[in-house]
C-alpha cells in the first residue's frame, strides 16, 4: 500500500499530465502565433494544449490549404461579391481575376464542403491567421511557363493535381470533394471519409422517340425482323426438332388405331397412312404451335398424352417468346439499357446507345471502369463532358450523386466549355490556350421582359438543357461508389479525421450536405425517383 501510495503521488506531480484526453503543457515554451488556452490546473503556468498548438507545432508555420473552387461545394461568396461589384469574370484560379478576399480562410464557408471545413478548422483552433489559403492558382509552377514541376503529373485533373502538391509538400491539405481513388492513395494520405459518391452511367434518349413513355412515333421497318430475337439459333433449332417429334410420335401412338377402324383419317384426326400420315401429323404440329389450337384427335390413351406434353411445351414456348418480343420492342424504342455494373458497358450494342458505345467519365476515374480504353472518352470536367454526350461524341455518361442533383435535377449550373469548335479534346481549357465559352444552365433572362427564359430560345439556348438527360441503370442493382475525403500531411490526417468522425456522427455533414447543396437545387425539370430508371418503367 505504502509503495502504491508513493508511485501515485509521483505520478502526480510529473510536469505532463493526460486530463480529459488532452496534454497539458508549459505556456511558455510556446513560440509562434498559436494561440494558446490556458487554465489553471493545480499549476499556475500550466493549461491544456489545443490542437491549433499542435498543428503548429509539427509544421512550425502557417496552415496550407488549397481551396478547390466548385458550385455548391466549396464556394466563396465574398470574392464573387467583390468581382461583381468591380464588373469582371469571378475566379479565384485565373490571375486576371482572382480577388483579395480569394486568400481569406474564412471567405470558403459556403458548399457542403467549404463549411463543413470551417467547422472543423474552429474546432480545431484554427482561425484565418493559421491558414494560408491558396487556390489552383498556387499550385506549383501554375504562373511558371515552364511548369516545373508538372512532370510529376501530365494528367487533366486539377484534383489529382492537389493531391500532388500535398504529396510534394507544396500543400498541407486539399479541400473539395475528392474522390479517392487508389491512384490518389499511393500518392498522399487521405483523411476518413466524409460522404460516399454513388456512380450511375447517364444517356440521352432517341430524339425519334417519345420520351415520356418510350413508344416510337412510327414503327420502323427493321423492328419487323425483330420477330426471331427473343429465342436465339440454340432455342429455334430446339422448337423445330421438338414439333418435328411431337408430329411423328402422334403419327406412331395413332396410325394402327386409325387403320384397325378404317378410319378417315385426314378428317377425324389429322393424319394419313404412310408418309402422307408421317408429314400430315407435323404439320398439324406446326400449326398447333403457330395458333396454340389442337390440331390433332387422338383415340389412344397414349396418343393423348403425347398430345398433353406437346401442348404443355407450345404453351411455355409461346408464353416465353411474347413475353420476351414484347420488352424488346418496347425497350428499344428508347435509347435506355439497364446495367448492373460498369462491364456491361462492355455489351452496349445499338437497341441501348444508337450512335456510339463510347462512354464519357472523368479522367480520375479511368481506372475504375472495366472496358476498352477505345470505348473511354476522359474529360476534365463534368460540364464539357454532358455536352461531349449532347454532341453523341459519347453514348453515356458516368455522374455522380452530386452531379445528379446540380446538373440533371437542378440545372443551375455555369460552367466554361473550349470556345474553339476545332479543338480535339473538347475540354474545359482548350489544348492552346484559347478563349473559353460560359454555359449557363439556369442564369439567364430574356431580352423582352415579362418572358420567362424557356420562352426566349433565341436569349437563352441553353436553359434547362438537360432535363432530357435520364439514368441508363438499376439503381437497386448497381453499386459503384467512392469515398469523398481529403487529401492531408499525413501527420495532421489523425486531427481532421477525428473532428470529421464527430461531425458524421452528430449528423452535421448530412446536414451541410442538404442544406448546402439538395435545398439550393430545387427539381426544375418535373422529373421524380421513378423517371430516374425510365428504362425500367417502360417495361
Amino acid at each position: 500500500s505504502a509503495l502504491l501510495f508513493l508511485l501515485l503521488v509521483d505520478v502526480c506531480q510529473r510536469p505532463l499530465a493526460v486530463n480529459q484526453g488532452r496534454e497539458t503543457f508549459n505556456c511558455s515554451d510556446v513560440s509562434h502565433s498559436f494561440r494558446c488556452v490556458c487554465q489553471d490546473h493545480s499549476a499556475p503556468n500550466f493549461t491544456f494544449r489545443t490542437t491549433s498548438c499542435v498543428v503548429a507545432e509539427a509544421i512550425g508555420r502557417k496552415l496550407r490549404v488549397v481551396y478547390m473552387d466548385k458550385l455548391y461545394v466549396v464556394e466563396n461568396q465574398a470574392a464573387r461579391a467583390a468581382a461583381v461589384e468591380k464588373n469582371i469574370t469571378y475566379s479565384c484560379d485565373k490571375m486576371d481575376f482572382a480577388q483579395p478576399e480569394c486568400f481569406v480562410a474564412s471567405n470558403w464557408q459556403s458548399g457542403w464542403v467549404g463549411a463543413l471545413l470551417l467547422d472543423v478548422f474552429h474546432s480545431m483552433g484554427l482561425q484565418d491567421e493559421h491558414i494560408e489559403a491558396m487556390t489552383q492558382l498556387n499550385f506549383s509552377g501554375a504562373t511558371d511557363p515552364h511548369n516545373r514541376s508538372g512532370v510529376f503529373f501530365g494528367g487533366v485533373s486539377a484534383f489529382t493535381r492537389c493531391v500532388w502538391e500535398v504529396q510534394l509538400g507544396h500543400a498541407d491539405m486539399c479541400i473539395g470533394d475528392f474522390w479517392e481513388t487508389y491512384e490518389r492513395r499511393s500518392i498522399a494520405t487521405f483523411t476518413t471519409a466524409m460522404l460516399v459518391d454513388k456512380f450511375t452511367i447517364v444517356t440521352i434518349p432517341d430524339p425519334d422517340s417519345n420520351t415520356e413513355v418510350g413508344i416510337p412515333r412510327t414503327f420502323p421497318v427493321q423492328s419487323f425482323f425483330k420477330i426471331f430475337e427473343p429465342f436465339d439459333a440454340e432455342v429455334w433449332a430446339l422448337t423445330v426438332t421438338m414439333l418435328i417429334f411431337g408430329g411423328l410420335c402422334m403419327y406412331f401412338v395413332e396410325h394402327d388405331f386409325d387403320r384397325r377402324t378404317d378410319d378417315d383419317m385426314s378428317a377425324a384426326s389429322g393424319h394419313g397412312q404412310g408418309l402422307s400420315g408421317v408429314f400430315s401429323s407435323v404439320y398439324c404440329c406446326c400449326v398447333a404451335f403457330t395458333r396454340n389450337e389442337q390440331q390433332h384427335a387422338p383415340k389412344t390413351w397414349a396418343g393423348k398424352l403425347v398430345l398433353f406434353g406437346f401442348h404443355f411445351f407450345v404453351y411455355i414456348s409461346a408464353a416465353s417468346y411474347t413475353a420476351t418480343l414484347a420488352s424488346s420492342l418496347i425497350s428499344s424504342s428508347v435509347k435506355v439499357g439497364v446495367l448492373s455494373d460498369f462491364a456491361g458497358v462492355q455489351s452496349w450494342n445499338s437497341t441501348i446507345v444508337a450512335w456510339t458505345r463510347k462512354v464519357c467519365m472523368l479522367q480520375a476515374m479511368s481506372g475504375l471502369v472495366i472496358v476498352n480504353d477505345n470505348q473511354k472518352v476522359l474529360m476534365d470536367n463534368y460540364g464539357p463532358m454532358l455536352e461531349k454526350l449532347e454532341s453523341k461524341h459519347c453514348g453515356g455518361a458516368i455522374l455522380g450523386r452530386g452531379e445528379l442533383i446540380t446538373f440533371m435535377k437542378g440545372q443551375n449550373v455555369d460552367f466554361l466549355v473550349c470556345a474553339n469548335a476545332s479543338d480535339p479534346r473538347g475540354f474545359q481549357t482548350c489544348a492552346d490556350g484559347g478563349p473559353q465559352s460560359l454555359i449557363s444552365l439556369g442564369s439567364c433572362s430574356c431580352s423582352s421582359a415579362g418572358r420567362e427564359p424557356s420562352q426566349c430560345p433565341e436569349d437563352c439556348p441553353n436553359y434547362h438543357k438537360y432535363c432530357n438527360v435520364i439514368q441508363a441503370l438499376e439503381q437497386s442493382t448497381f453499386h459503384a461508389s467512392l469515398n469523398w475525403a481529403l487529401p492531408v500531411r499525413y501527420d495532421l490526417e489523425g486531427f481532421v479525421s477525428s473532428a470529421i468522425i464527430q461531425r458524421r456522427l452528430d449528423g452535421s455533414v448530412n446536414s451541410y450536405w442538404q442544406k448546402e447543396l439538395a435545398d439550393r437545387n430545387p427539381d426544375r425539370c418535373n422529373s421524380n425517383d421513378d423517371q430516374s430508371d425510365q428504362g425500367i418503367s417502360v417495361l
